[in-house]
């Protein structure tokens, strides 16, 4: 049997000319896409801000929030569902990982620094099934920044994260630790 593609959307996300989106997505056991991104206003990665989510259960076609309510397309910056907000100049990292528990709850990896600190932590943010939650999981002490464009040497990895029977997995690389 042979299989094709189909385009199901054509603009799914939309930074209305003012900023993109940095997406990652996630399909669990049942064929949900989980799709999160941050929104970055310039080119600069400490424009990076907020983590936000959608699913869809239908292959791409459709699109929902955590509340099931319906998105109308494309998302945007008003209408998209906020997992955690974020300001700008965070250390907020783009591109990490996502997973999903039994339920289909989102798990997502993350690291930004919190407002009275200049050290990045790492994250996870997750669905209950009722409301958002973060958690930092990591105590670090080294500062850093990821000011400016391009490729950057950061001394922590993007991490990546499985959920497995109510455990969370939470990997990365880090220089603090050898």
């Amino acid at each position: 049997k042979s299989r094709k593609w189909e385009r199901v959307q054509d603009v799914l996300v939309d930074g209305e000319n003012e900023r993109n989106a940095y997406w990652q997505l996630y399909v669990d056991q049942s064929g949900t896409i989980h799709l999160s991104w941050v929104w970055r206003e310039t080119w600069h990665v400490e424009t990076n801000h907020d983590l936000c989510y959608a699913r869809s259960f239908d292959g791409g076609r459709t699109w929902y929030k955590t509340n099931g309510q319906k998105y109308e397309l494309p998302i945007r910056l008003g209408n998209a569902e906020y997992a955690c907000r974020i300001p700008q100049n965070a250390e907020l990292i783009n591109q990490t990982s996502m997973s999903t528990d039994a339920g289909g709850h989102p798990y997502i990896a993350t690291y930004w620094r919190n407002p009275d600190s200049d050290v990045p932590q790492y994250r996870i943010v997750w669905h209950d099934g009722v409301n958002w939650h973060n958690r930092q999981v990591s105590e670090r002490k080294t500062p850093f920044s990821l000011k400016g464009g391009g490729t950057k040497m950061i001394p922590m990895s993007r991490p990546r994260m499985v959920v497995d029977n109510g455990e969370v997995y939470y990997l990365f690389r880090d220089q603090e630790r050898g």
